[in-house]
């Protein structure tokens, strides 16, 4: 979409906010309130109080977090359906197997955890490894014990633990009175960590690993294991099998290799494929960065600038003999131009019938994407298992067709919608895919020609000024429908809907107003758990059944209200009733009022309030406010969702009577790629500009909020924001708080600075006007005003982004305070950490603004 058709975008009626009407109604909009008499505190809070204060409100929130399922995956059994899912165990922080069976007539069993309860797997982030922390931080996982685990349908799982892998079946019948399953170790000859496990789709005997730098098989039926990969040699910087950190942080890809979801037999043997990606980093340039022992550890990490990784794709397809031991193998490189002209590998796969593997392949400048399609050969397999020496790939030219081209003049939003259809020739290739061509990511029905290329169908199944997930889709190829979660309803709420692929007119709604929801669904069974949470209410897990109304006479009107599309009738959600007890918010918790606002711009945006605790409608005073700040790119802070501890620092200040206003302003993420585009070439030079226009719109407003007592405070690229607020208008925030603070654009990542900057020589000018020690001279003469929080191990926004700051500070004769915490990466992992950064916070605040 092309800028000047912003207008039209801002413009739009809100029809399809409508049912969401009730939670817009609630938006406050009142006029200006008469002058008010400041709020000043009669007592300060000594260190030890703020502290009890910090722990108390940890313990009120905590019950309401990591209660609710994730990783939900469903069995079909006979009488009904098993749904497994991971959650915490009593009110800890491990999380484990659980499940809960469902009868044919809906009727829903206790939840009960699935493993023996003497199997030990929890596992402390600081007794893990560096690649398990590593693995931690790049998927901002909160939660130990088992995080994650592969399942196939015939009851086995597998999963990672403390740095091996485990193994476990459950074959237990609907209501059986037997429980506790015990995992299985895999012993293995390798002794580094193992990452990543996978069962084989069509033998769960056959599990893969990355282990070393290298993929590993083994066989569960004689404890047979092979190195499968020969990639990683001694030090050097080459591996197999897993992305590289560019690819896990920016592109959100956290595997790096794909069975082939079919297997071809030859004689007594069974042939399996891997495709893999095997990365180079040798270009990469290398960091010293504090270790766990206050060592320097090395780390490969490309500055905005500098050259990246090299990704290339392979397949490695092995046998195994009836005796179950591996026999051959063979290794193939898939080289063509689309790979070799590509800066990066961001999705790959088989498709369904195993004949061919694609790939997403995204530019330097991300303003370019291709979806290519390559057809895979079967040469034999050439070479013994015992000539382990020989591991020279085959190289393999292989046919190859360009599926689709994206081309923008803004950036690439990377996302995980493609499904593969049956198609109605071995000719064309039917699939739906999703892109941000009119403005707003939506989903289409393609059909290429295989050989040629050549589109020849492009239908979008959606349309509107909302967004389609990034994720989660799903296909009913039988009735030719499609799943989906989306903000057509309301940019603050996601929902889930239906479309018809072929008569995609209508789009259907599947969940009620007033609430965003988290949802798993099982096309087999017609299951759906939802998750569902509001402002005012912690997350609950609900199960849905898909109800479809049976046709007569091709199509008709039913009477629960299913809208007819040509022969197919939309279906609607059946409430069976709730997976777990419902969390109570506690009498503490304050609800945050939401607002909206539109900007002098045009642009519509919206926040919250947490309106201090001593707030009397009929004696109002003027509080010390804190803005609450992240501003930047992938990210929609402000939500009709339930954030828990995630806005535990929010409920902490307005407690201890704090004004605290959170907004997501032009910039942030699911409102469009023009109001995200805000930004481009440009961070840190017109984020404040929004937040301070809004900020004193609501300061007029509401009458409450004390100008002269604004402090800024973030983390991350919020913490940028709040140095670069307190650096551009001292005159509007007292003081800054910044965690983690960027300070300079070229000591980033390429992935991430490049798509909004671009390269640093195409845009000099940007990166001097995004940095911080730009505006250093700006930056107060007063004492108080600036603290600067940092984790020394961090491995995303590396501390000499804040050394560097702090050495212009002092050049300049700035005054500043500086808290460490030698022992954390970017997130704070460990409960002291927590509570005395929560702790020194609220000291600040209370003492300086």
């Amino acid at each position: 979409m092309e800028p000047d058709q912003q207008d039209d975008i801002k413009e739009e009626p809100s029809e399809e906010q409508r049912r969401a009407g009730d939670m817009e109604s609630e938006i406050y909009t009142g006029g200006p309130l008469p002058e008010l008499p400041k709020f000043e505190r009669t007592q300060k809070k000594t260190w030890t109080e703020l502290r009890q204060v910090v722990r108390d409100f940890r313990c009120q929130l905590h019950h309401t977090e990591c209660k609710n399922p994730s990783n939900v995956v469903f069995a079909v059994k006979e009488g009904g359906v098993r749904i497994y899912f991971l959650a915490s165990v009593a009110t800890g922080r491990e999380m484990t197997l659980h499940f809960i069976d469902v009868t044919e007539n809906g009727e829903l069993s206790n939840c009960q955890t699935l493993l023996e309860s003497n199997f030990v797997f929890v596992q402390q982030y600081s007794k893990s490894s560096r690649a398990e922390q590593l693995q931690w931080e790049r998927k901002r996982l909160v939660m130990w014990g088992i995080t994650n685990f592969d399942y196939v349908e015939d009851g086995y799982f597998v999963f990672s633990s403390s740095g091996s892998v485990f193994r476990c079946s459950d074959r237990l019948p609907l209501g059986s009175g037997e429980r506790g399953v015990l995992p299985e170790e895999l012993r293995s000859q390798a002794e580094a960590i193992r990452l990543d496990p996978q069962m084989c789709p069509t033998n769960p005997d056959i599990i893969a690993y990355v282990t070393n730098g290298d993929i590993w098989v083994y066989n569960c039926q004689n404890q047979n294991e092979m190195r499968l990969t020969m990639v990683h040699m001694f030090d050097a910087p080459v591996s197999a099998g897993a992305p590289c950190y560019v690819t896990q942080e920016e592109f959100n890809r956290y595997s790096g290799f794909w069975w082939a979801p079919q297997t071809t037999c030859e004689g007594e043997t069974t042939v399996y494929s891997i495709l893999f990606e095997v990365v180079d980093e040798s270009e990469v340039e290398v960091i010293q960065l504090p270790g766990i022992n206050g060592n320097a550890e090395p780390y490969r990490f490309p500055r905005a600038g500098t050259p990246n990784a090299k990704s290339s794709l392979r397949i490695a397809s092995f046998s195994i003999n009836s005796k179950g031991y591996f026999v051959k193998h063979r290794y193939q490189s898939l080289t063509n131009h689309y790979i070799c002209g590509a800066e990066y590998l961001l999705r790959a796969g088989w498709t369904p019938d195993a004949r061919h593997v694609w790939a997403q392949l995204l530019n330097r400048q991300q303003d370019t994407l291709q979806l290519i399609l390559m057809h895979v050969s079967e040469p034999p397999l050439i070479c013994d298992i015992q000539m382990e020496t020989d591991f020279n790939d085959d190289e393999m030219i292989t046919s190859s067709v360009l599926l689709l081209e994206e081309r923008t003049h803004i950036w690439i939003n990377v996302h995980d919608v493609l499904h593969f259809l049956d198609s109605e020739s071995d000719k064309v290739m039917d699939f739906i895919w999703a892109n941000e061509s009119a403005g707003f990511r939506h989903l289409y029905l393609y059909q290429i020609n295989k050989c040629t290329g050549e589109c020849t169908k492009c239908v979008p199944l959606t349309s509107g000024n909302w967004e389609v997930s990034d994720k989660d889709v799903w296909v009913d190829t039988d009735r030719r429908l499609v799943y989906f979660l989306g903000t057509k309803d309301s940019p603050l709420e996601k929902h889930l809907y239906v479309v018809s692929i072929d008569s995609p007119g209508e789009v259907r709604c599947l969940t009620a107003p007033g609430a965003s929801y988290q949802v798993f669904m099982c096309l087999r069974s017609g299951y759906v758990v939802a998750i569902e949470s509001s402002l005012a209410q912690p997350a609950f897990a609900r199960l849905y059944r898909i109800s479809h109304a049976a046709s007569q006479n091709g199509s008709r009107e039913c009477s629960t209200g299913d809208f007819t599309i040509g022969q197919n009738l939309l279906p609607s959600c059946q409430q069976i009733g709730n997976l777990m007890e419902q969390a109570n918010p506690g009498e503490r918790h304050q609800i945050p009022e939401l607002f909206s606002h539109q900007l002098s711009s045009g642009d519509t945006v919206y926040g919250v309030i947490f309106k201090p605790r001593s707030l009397d409608e009929s004696n109002p005073h003027k509080f010390p406010t804190v803005l609450n700040i992240y501003g930047g790119p992938e990210v929609q802070m402000v939500t009709n969702s339930f954030k828990g501890l995630r806005h535990l620092r929010q409920h902490l200040l307005s407690s201890e009577d704090f004004c605290v206003i959170q907004m997501d302003c032009r910039g942030s993420r699911n409102r469009g790629v023009v109001f995200e585009s805000h930004i481009k070439h440009r961070m840190g030079q017109v984020e404040i500009q929004d937040q301070v226009e809004v900020l004193q719109w609501l300061a007029e407003d509401r009458g409450y909020i004390d100008m002269s007592r604004v402090a800024i405070h973030g983390w991350s690229y919020g913490g940028y924001l709040s140095l670069m607020g307190l650096a551009q208008r001292p005159d509007i925030f007292k003081l800054a708080v910044a965690g983690a603070p960027v300070t300079q654009w070229n000591l980033y990542d390429t992935g991430y600075t490049e798509r909004y900057m671009g390269l640093p020589e195409s845009n000099r000018e940007g990166y001097h006007r995004g940095s911080v020690l730009s505006y250093v001279g700006q930056f107060p003469d007063e004492e108080g005003r600036l603290l600067i929080i940092h984790g020394l191990m961090d491995e995303n926004v590396h501390f000499p982004h804040t050394t560097s700051l702090i050495q212009a500070l002092v050049n300049s004769g700035k005054p500043y305070r500086l808290q460490v915490y030698p022992q954390e990466r970017h997130s704070l992992r460990h409960l002291p950490t927590s509570e005395h950064y929560d702790t020194s916070l609220l000291s600040f605040l209370q003492n300086n603004l």
